[in-house]
């Protein structure tokens, strides 16, 4: 049988050289689709607090406080990205 490529139990490559190329590359790949999905869910969350006067009309306060406080903790996390 031909030795593998990959370790069966933990993914990973077993050369390290393999391994470290294949990390930096899936980082460069990867790191702006996590940006951009973390862009359109923060403009999405914040364009539906626009409805909350007319859905929770009671809990408005507390609503926008809520949104208020996952938009900062999206954009948070969007800077940490770049």
């Amino acid at each position: 049988m031909a030795p593998t490529l990959v370790h069966p139990v933990s993914l990973q490559f077993r050369s390290r050289l393999v391994e470290a190329a294949f990390l930096a590359d899936y980082h460069r790949r990867s790191r702006p689709l996590v940006q951009a999905a973390l862009a359109v869910g923060l403009v999405q969350y914040a364009a539906f607090g626009v409805l909350d006067p007319y859905v929770a009309p009671v809990a408005f306060e507390a609503v926008r406080a809520i949104r208020i406080g996952v938009c900062l903790l999206l954009a948070a996390a969007l800077a940490v990205t770049f």
